[in-house]
This record gives structure tokens, C-alpha cells and sequence, in this order.
């Protein structure tokens, strides 16, 4: 059983650190884009951020095209885009009170 709780101890570790990683990238990419490229920035930060997920890609010379995954920002939407990362939020959350509660455990 031990060695059940470390791997998943671990999993539960490696996902936080993802999340937290991923959320401040956002954050920060975010308030920098605002500074330096408004609003419109930000919007592409956002189209960067959510199409980020290429499939298949074709290059030629110095040019590069690519076939976005099923995350295009003008088929599925903003809203999706917010759900996605609130969701990510959430989780986050959720790992770092589990974490927060383990480790009070122990001290």
C-alpha cells in the first residue's frame, strides 16, 4: 500500500507543479501582453495560448503552415476558452488544499 500512496503522492506533486507552472505563465503573459500590446494583445496572447495544440504541420522555405487541433478559438469560442481555464483553476485549487492538507499532517 505504501508504495501505491507514493506513486500517486507524486502524480498528485508533478500535476501541481504543472498547473501552477501553466498558471503563472497565463497570468504573467497576461498583465505583460496588457502593458506593452493592450487589449488587442491580450487577445492574441489568449489565441496563442488556446491554439497552442498544432497538428500536422507543413513547411516550405521559412514558412510554416499548420492544421489546428480541435481547440480553434473561431469554431468553439471564448467561452470555452474561460470554461477551460477555470476548470484548470479549480484543479489546481483542489491539488493545492490536498497537498496543503498532507503536509500539515505531518508538521
Amino acid at each position: 500500500m505504501k508504495p501505491f500512496k507514493i506513486v500517486l503522492r507524486f502524480i498528485r506533486r508533478g500535476l501541481l507543479c504543472l498547473l501552477l507552472t501553466y498558471e503563472a505563465i497565463l497570468i504573467s503573459g497576461s498583465i505583460i501582453t496588457l502593458m506593452f500590446g493592450g487589449p488587442h494583445g491580450v487577445v492574441s496572447w489568449y489565441h496563442h495560448v488556446f491554439e497552442a495544440h498544432l497538428i500536422g504541420g507543413k513547411c516550405v522555405g521559412d514558412t510554416c503552415t499548420f492544421k489546428l487541433a480541435p481547440s480553434d478559438l473561431d469554431r468553439l469560442g471564448w467561452a470555452r476558452f474561460w470554461a477551460i481555464q477555470f476548470f484548470y483553476v479549480i484543479l489546481t485549487v483542489l491539488f493545492g488544499s490536498i497537498e496543503w492538507r498532507s503536509w500539515k499532517r505531518k508538521h
